[in-house]
């Protein structure tokens, strides 16, 4: 089984931080964003086995912003944008489905 290294872009980390700083400021709840965090790592690390056999995106508002090589995965109401590079897996993105365009819920 192919094992991909999986990094993160700037706005990608900027991305979950502003998503955990939501949760744990807007909510009060700092064990919610903590296990937040926590599951969303996990799926990370999960990408960096499974990256390779996901398809490709469709939806035009992700391929028209992140270009039509991108795939991504949904992580309770968030949605992981990334690309596969040889042996690299780049997180790319971080959005609320609800931003998305064309994206079904």
């Amino acid at each position: 089984m192919k094992v991909y290294k999986v990094v993160l872009s700037e706005n990608a980390k900027n991305d979950i931080d502003d998503y955990i700083d939501f949760i744990y400021n807007e909510y009060k709840a700092p064990l919610t964003a903590l296990r937040n965090y926590e599951r969303l790592f996990d799926v990370l690390k999960d990408l960096s086995r499974i990256a390779g056999s996901i398809k490709y995106c469709t939806i035009k508002s992700i391929t028209d912003a992140y270009g039509i090589s991108c795939k991504r995965v949904n992580f309770k109401k968030m949605t992981i944008i990334f690309s596969v590079n040889n042996e690299t897996v780049k997180i790319v993105a971080v959005l609320k489905q609800s931003l998305i365009k064309g994206i079904q819920i």
